[in-house]
């Protein structure tokens, strides 16, 4: 497995070269986006692609309310107990040509908010278009670090998860675990890295969740639910019934969360 520093600076740098490529073909604004603006929302990030098939460049953007616009809540219950932050808006627009372009996708809690990164601080990391559809990314932690990628794309009228990857690195033994769902094969890849430290390794177990069902003995140093794996990549079957709605994601990742819904035990 690659460093995940590395691996998001050589995305970055990709993806830059991309926005580039398509700067000169900048979707125009929907009303709707030219309003956030108007009435004092920044724009933290955004990227240019086609999202339909019809060699026009749509435009997906990341926009961030005033300090006083905390509402609506972050959470899927719709409490406060997880950010005082503004919120942040994924706003997906689709090109017109000439005319204005029309918006498709306006999501308050896609992308997660500036206090909600831990000691690392904002874990917004980008939003980019990839192979016809959108892609968030965040990063955060402290020694132990955590990101996630979820990608989405228009599907039938509706926008729908193609993807998500959540991996968690140990920045002093150098370990790693990464789960890479594909919600189009219904399938779960789990990579493991060991640390390349003779005397962290042994002490220091990678900790993968045990399967929902699956008998789990707690005798190999890791916390309950989980077992130790040894360096390698792993498949299993997620046995998702439905592909989930962007609108729903935060409540997916919530209830039970993102183990729990691609068929592993629950931290």
């Amino acid at each position: 497995m690659r460093d995940p520093v590395i691996l998001r600076l050589s995305q970055f740098s990709i993806l830059s070269s991309c926005s580039l490529a398509v700067a000169e073909n900048a979707v125009s604004q929907s009303e709707a986006m030219e309003r956030y603006i108007q009435t004092g929302w920044t724009v933290l990030a955004e990227a240019n692609g086609d999202l339909n098939g019809d060699d026009l460049a749509d435009h997906a953007v990341v926009i961030e309310a005033p300090e006083s616009v905390v509402e609506p809540s972050s959470s899927c219950d719709g409490s406060d107990d997880y950010s005082d932050a503004p919120v942040r808006r994924l706003i997906v627009e689709l090109a017109e040509g000439e005319a204005p372009a029309v918006l498709v996708l306006d999501d308050p809690r896609t992308v997660l908010r500036s206090d909600q990164g831990g000691v690392f601080g904002d874990p917004f990391e980008d939003v980019s278009i990839e192979n016809g559809g959108v892609t968030v990314r965040h990063y955060r932690g402290s020694r132990w670090r955590w990101g996630d990628t979820t990608r989405f794309r228009l599907e039938d009228g509706a926008w729908l998860i193609t993807g998500r990857t959540e991996f968690q690195h140990d920045s002093i033994s150098n370990q790693s675990i990464e789960y890479d769902y594909n919600a189009l094969s219904g399938r779960v890849k789990v990579s493991v890295e060991e640390s390349p430290d003779p005397v962290m390794a042994p002490e220091m177990p990678d900790c993968v969740q045990c399967r929902i069902g699956d008998s789990c003995p707690n005798d190999s140093g890791c916390y309950a639910g989980s077992k130790a794996m040894k360096t390698g990549e792993y498949w299993f079957d997620a046995a998702i019934k439905k592909r989930v709605r962007v609108g729903e994601l935060r409540c997916w990742l919530e209830q039970p969360g993102f183990y729990g819904q691609t068929g592993f035990q629950s931290p």
